[in-house]
């Protein structure tokens, strides 16, 4: 069960173009803030910007824990000096129940201004898609959230993207078994509609392996030409490595 430091909180730091502090934002260029809704703390993992009503706020993912000793997914939307937007969600935060143990790892803004929030679920990738006002976008999916299994043990996503076409790409890393050095890099990806697209892979999703004792996708970047490529990590007992994979998207 991961719940994280009891005094964990966000974290924020904004620079100026030469590398300093800039003293417009937060407390001497910092903020540090607590989404807690219980003892266990709160961490932040992405960030990202948004525009609303032609200001720029700046959107914050991780998790929060709650009162039954588990985490969700968390987000906060500051504005540009670093105060809480409070016309997102509840006093500028927005908590959201997946399963037991939800983090978001990585963050995106569409060309709706929706915040897509990814990470995972327990065992599985996991994503959410909110309204600019932080309530969840009941259009994806239903419920304006999705999870992913690949084989039935562990899955994360790590990283997202969203396609000139509205589809949504997420990648990160899938067991084969219980033990953690079988998982491979893994690519997934979505309609706008929150649904699995067929088209893709195998029912919209794809596994690499890489050799050795495992691999996991921890960053992705979309290139002009309908190809995504894949960094992270594969691992032996004696040492670790760069890993790349290119895939093409149409």
């Amino acid at each position: 069960m991961l719940t994280g430091e009891a005094d964990a909180k966000f974290g924020l730091a904004r620079l100026s173009p030469d590398g300093s502090l800039d003293l417009n934002f937060g407390t001497g260029g910092k903020t540090i803030f607590a989404l807690q809704q219980h003892t266990g703390g709160s961490a932040a993992y992405s960030v990202a910007t948004q525009i609303v009503d032609s200001e720029e706020r700046i959107v914050a993912g991780g998790y929060a824990a709650t009162r039954q000793g588990f985490i969700d997914f968390a987000l906060t939307r500051l504005r540009s000096d670093g105060t809480p937007d409070l016309t997102f969600g509840s006093q500028g935060k927005v908590i959201t129940s997946i399963g037991e143990e939800d983090v978001v790892n990585d963050i995106v803004i569409d060309t709706s201004n929706r915040i897509v929030a990814a990470g995972h679920c327990s065992d599985q990738f996991a994503m959410a898609r909110y309204n600019v006002d932080g309530r969840l976008d009941l259009t994806f999916d239903g419920d304006g959230k999705v999870t992913t299994d690949f084989f039935g043990f562990f899955d994360e996503g790590t990283s997202v993207a969203i396609q000139p076409d509205g589809k949504i790409v997420v990648a990160g890393r899938a067991s084969t078994t219980f033990d953690l050095s079988s998982s491979a890099f893994a690519l997934a990806r979505y309609n706008s509609d929150g649904t699995l697209d067929n088209s893709f892979g195998t029912n919209g999703k794809l596994i690499t392996a890489f050799s050795g004792q495992g691999a996991s996708a921890n960053a992705l970047a979309l290139q002009p030409d309908s190809k995504v490529v894949l960094l992270g990590t594969t691992f032996t007992d004696l040492a670790r490595s760069f890993a790349l994979a290119r895939y093409l998207l149409e």
